[in-house]
């Protein structure tokens, strides 16, 4: 899913839903978790795609948690790692 948006060849939502071989009504629900997970998501009817506005990919992954700190400490320390990284995107 995240490649077809980045690569902006979804097409409509019925050929995405058909690409991604879920409902459409499915498709949608999958577009709006993106969009809680921060995509910035958008239609574009130039493009018949959906895109990212700003560049970027999908990450989803496994955090291995440290013995020595909570699972709250690992978790504040990933969303500042993401912030700043995010911040320093925005300066290039």
């Amino acid at each position: 899913m995240d490649q077809l948006i980045r690569l902006k060849s979804t097409g409509n939502p019925i050929e995405f839903a058909r690409k991604m071989k879920v409902s459409e009504r499915n498709l949608f629900v999958y577009l709006a978790d993106l969009r809680k997970l921060g995509a910035p998501l958008t239609w574009s009817s130039i493009r018949n795609s959906y895109v990212y506005e700003t560049p970027g990919k999908l990450e989803i992954g496994f955090l291995t948690l440290h013995s020595n700190r909570s699972f709250s400490q690992n978790m504040i320390s990933e969303i500042h790692l993401n912030q700043k990284i995010k911040i320093q995107d925005k300066v290039k």
